[in-house]
């Protein structure tokens, strides 16, 4: 390869790394935002308003987990192609780690709404 492909390798596995993370904040700001209406107001919304709030929750939370995961195997894919026998690159297991642990999050927070929402006596 020339320095001139290793450079546009090496942006492309940047950029797809970086949106990625820019897909990780995006969950995270919505979990917070979800975790924050339920522990102040999850009490006292109408069904209608608690299931509304929790669709927007689920389809953006989850929608941004799986984003993230292709762009982090689009990282992956270009990392193997170009450049594999580099000594440092994107981890698969990693990735498919994170996802699964983000899903776990977006049901975690859907059990802290129900607790909220129907506590014990």
């Amino acid at each position: 390869m020339t320095l001139e492909e290793i450079s546009i390798v090496a942006g492309l596995i940047g950029d797809a790394m970086n949106l990625s993370l820019a897909f990780m904040t995006l969950y995270l700001s919505v979990v917070t935002g979800y975790l924050i209406a339920a522990y102040l107001v999850g009490s006292r919304l109408t069904i209608f308003q608690a299931a509304f709030i929790t669709l927007l929750f689920v389809v953006f939370s989850v929608h941004f987990t799986l984003s993230g995961f292709g762009a982090f195997e689009a990282a992956y894919a270009a990392h193997l192609k170009f450049s594999s026998d580099a000594p440092v690159g994107p981890s698969p297991i990693m990735n498919r780690g994170l996802a699964a642990f983000q899903l776990a999050g977006v049901i975690g927070c859907l059990k802290f709404m129900w607790d909220v929402r129907n506590p014990k006596p």
